[in-house]
């Protein structure tokens, strides 16, 4: 059977690349949805090459820890090509963090998906988020 890209699935890509990098427990708190949804849909989305998965050394709890979810050059060209994304916007700004900045995305992560969940109850409250990048272009 063919793939067939969901407007779900772009929702995800979307998430993924405003996050830049993300647990399965994180994307499936953005998503509200069950991990095991999320899961079997991102398994779908990594055979077509949209999405990557690294290991996690951070894992707080026992067990295997989580894997690092984030997006592949294909995936940032679909988002692209479907004007979720500037044409013109570098892969480096949405991909995967540095190594050395992965467990502080991650914290960063868990404040702000609260956050934006605020934001879509009270619809009347506002928040603008600068990402790193933006923060330390001029420095």
């Amino acid at each position: 059977m063919a793939f067939r890209l969901r407007e779900s699935d772009c929702r995800t890509l979307e998430c993924l690349a405003e996050y830049r990098v993300l647990t399965m427990s994180q994307l499936a708190a953005v998503c509200q949805k069950t991990k095991p949804a999320v899961r079997k849909r991102i398994r779908d989305l990594r055979e077509e090459g949209f999405v990557e998965a690294a290991g996690n050394e951070f894992g707080q709890n026992f067990g295997r820890p989580e894997s690092l979810l984030g997006l592949t050059e294909q995936g940032v060209d679909i988002l692209k090509g479907k004007k979720l994304l500037p044409k013109d916007m570098p892969c480096e700004n949405i991909g995967p963090v540095s190594p050395r900045l992965i467990h502080h995305q991650l914290l960063l992560n868990w404040f702000r998906i609260p956050l934006n969940q605020t934001e879509r109850v009270i619809p009347r409250l506002s928040i603008r988020f600068l990402a790193y990048k933006i923060c330390n272009r001029h420095t």
